[in-house]
C-alpha cells in the first residue's frame, strides 16, 4: 500500500478544519459512523474542539486500539 508511506500524524490545529470536516463528512458519506471524536463540536466551533483535543492529550488523538509509529532512525 504506497499511499501509507506518505501518511503523516500531524498536530490538531484549527487551519485543518475544513480538511479534517470533509474527511469526517466523506466517511459518513460511505454509510460508516465517526464516533471517534466530538464532532458535533468540530462543527460548531472548531478552535474549542481543538483545544479540547490538546487537553485530553496526544493519547486520544487516535483511535481506540492505534499507536502511533516510533521514528525508525
Amino acid at each position: 500500500m504506497p499511499y501509507l508511506e506518505t501518511l503523516e500524524l500531524v498536530k490538531p490545529s484549527p487551519e485543518y478544519g475544513p480538511q479534517y470536516l470533509a474527511m469526517v463528512d466523506e466517511h459518513i458519506e460511505t454509510g460508516e459512523e465517526y464516533g471517534y471524536n466530538n464532532i458535533a463540536l468540530a462543527r460548531e466551533n472548531f478552535a474549542a474542539f481543538v483545544q479540547e483535543l490538546e487537553r485530553r492529550g496526544p493519547r486520544h488523538w487516535l483511535p481506540q486500539g492505534f499507536q502511533p509509529s516510533r521514528p525508525t532512525s
